[in-house]
């Protein structure tokens, strides 16, 4: 991953260039005064979105899941 480090009012001065290298995969340190302050990576979206009760009907849970256990073995 190539990381490159700009000072705040260069990233400003060419954010659309900017964003579009970090959309391509490099990453950027922002820096004030030469001290660090924030990184930009890309953005890792999910594979796909999360279906509730995907397993709906396939998982058996017994009557009593939730009753105590006997100290009795």
């Amino acid at each position: 991953m190539n990381t490159q480090t700009l000072e705040i009012e260069e990233a400003q001065a060419g954010f659309v260039q900017l964003i579009e290298k970090v959309a391509a995969g490099s990453e950027a340190i922002l820096a004030k005064q030469g001290e660090p302050l924030a990184r930009l990576i890309p953005f890792d979206a999910p594979a796909r979105p999360k279906k509730p009760g995907l397993l709906l009907g396939k998982i058996d849970v017994a009557d009593d899941f939730n009753t105590p256990a006997s100290d009795e073995y």
